[in-house]
């Protein structure tokens, strides 16, 4: 995949994210990060079990930007799965991270 066609599908699947999760505005600047190409996405302020935030956001990062270079899976597969106390967002059948009550409270 070129660099170009890459920034393409992370934007893409980038935008698919902020559609789901709504538009993140006037959130604080304190928690960690889950970004794709340099992009903040959401930003994560509570630890879940033995993961901070900053491990959870990391991971979530992580596995974001390997979904963008997946080439098989496409961009209209990014969905989420509500529970009784999370979302969680996939990419196919692969969770890319979750949202909990807790991270929602935090955000505001």
């Amino acid at each position: 995949m070129s660099l170009m066609q890459g920034r393409t599908r992370a934007g893409l699947v980038a935008a698919t994210l902020v559609a789901l999760l709504g538009t993140v505005r006037g959130q604080p600047p304190e928690g960690s990060p889950v970004a794709l190409n340099g992009q903040t996405i959401l930003t994560i302020r509570t630890s879940l079990g033995p993961f901070s935030a900053e491990d959870r956001a990391r991971a979530a990062s992580d596995r974001l930007e390997r979904a963008a270079r997946d080439l098989t899976v496409p961009v209209s597969a990014v969905r989420t799965l509500a529970s009784d106390t999370s979302t969680d967002i996939l990419i196919g059948d692969r969770v890319l991270f979750s949202i909990t009550d807790a991270d929602a409270r935090a955000a505001g």
